[in-house]
């Protein structure tokens, strides 16, 4: 009788001990209204997350620009994307999809072209200048990096 005494009083200590400690948040929506949850998932443009032991699915898009950062970043370590992390934000994207450059792109003295969904780089007269193909970028931009894949 005293072993199984025992063992209730000490079975919801190990048990506690043994789970892993749940990580809490303040969210703010763009009201500005605060919920401390926890985070359980983030599919289809939701974040679903746990206040008062209750789930509730949230949609991100309400939440702070601060929190769906959080998420994002949050979501592509649970997915073993570590690396998209490093770049911050996406300023212009072109998959050469069609023929022919879109309109913000400016030249000088360059002959490329984009045909069949690829860029072909073309300079006018080889012992000037290289030619050059560029984008334009609203003022205030600086320290740009541009990735290619292939």
């Amino acid at each position: 009788m005293k072993a199984l005494r025992l063992l209730s009083l000490i079975l919801p200590l190990l048990l506690a001990v043994s789970s892993p400690a749940r990580e809490m948040r303040t969210f703010t929506n763009k009201a500005g209204k605060e919920i401390e949850a926890e985070l359980l998932d983030v599919r289809d443009g939701k974040a679903r997350l746990m206040v008062n032991r209750k789930p509730f699915d949230v949609p991100v898009e309400t939440l702070s620009d601060e929190d769906q950062q959080f998420l994002k970043e949050w979501d592509l370590k649970r997915q073993g994307k570590e690396d998209e992390l490093y770049y911050s934000e996406v300023i212009y994207e072109d998959d050469f999809e069609k023929d022919g450059f879109g309109e913000r792109w400016s030249h000088y003295k360059s002959e490329s072209v984009v045909k069949d969904g690829v860029l072909v780089g073309k300079t006018i007269d080889i012992n000037d200048h290289a030619g050059v193909d560029a984008i334009r970028f609203e003022a205030g931009r600086q320290d740009l990096e541009i990735s290619v894949k292939f």
